[in-house]
C-alpha cells in the first residue's frame, strides 16, 4: 500500500459510513492528505489541518444493508443513519488540492506527523491504561 501512497497526492475516501478508516490513516501516515466526508471517524483523527472535508447531509439509511429499523437484517433500536456526501464539495476539494500545492504540501507534513500519535504500541498502551482506571 505504501508504494500506492507514495504515487498519488490526495486520498479520496468520499464515505457514506464508515467504521474507523485505517486506510485513511495509512494515508495520513505516508504524507497523503485525505479528502473525507466530515462525518464519522473521519472528525475523530482528522483534524482540518491535514484534511479536506466534504460536506455531508446527515441521513436514515434505508438502502441494502439497512432497512425499516434494520442493519443487514438484525434489529435495531433506532434508525440507521449515514452521511450523503456532497458532489459539489468533494470536486471543489478535488480542484483545491490540485491548484493550492503549498497547502497541499503543508497538510502532508501535517499528516505525517499527526498520524505518528496512532501507532499500534500507543493505542494499545492508552486501552490498557484506560481499562485500568475502569476496573480499579
Amino acid at each position: 500500500m505504501i508504494r500506492l501512497f507514495k504515487s498519488v497526492h490526495v486520498y479520496v475516501a468520499p464515505y457514506r459510513s464508515e467504521g474507523f478508516g485505517l486506510s485513511t490513516l495509512e494515508a495520513m501516515a505516508a504524507g497523503v492528505p485525505p479528502i473525507v466526508t466530515k462525518y464519522g471517524p473521519s472528525l475523530d483523527f482528522c483534524p482540518e489541518e491535514c484534511a479536506y472535508y466534504i460536506d455531508a447531509k446527515v441521513t436514515e439509511c434505508f438502502t441494502n444493508p439497512c432497512g425499516k429499523m434494520k442493519v443487514f437484517g438484525l434489529k435495531t433500536k433506532m434508525q440507521a443513519m449515514w452521511a450523503e456526501p456532497n458532489i459539489q464539495s468533494l470536486s471543489q476539494n478535488m480542484y483545491r488540492a490540485f491548484t493550492d500545492r503549498i497547502e497541499l504540501r503543508n497538510k502532508s507534513q501535517i499528516c505525517r506527523k499527526h498520524a505518528e500519535y496512532y501507532t499500534w504500541d500507543k493505542i494499545a498502551d492508552k486501552m490498557f491504561k484506560r481499562l485500568s482506571q475502569i476496573t480499579h
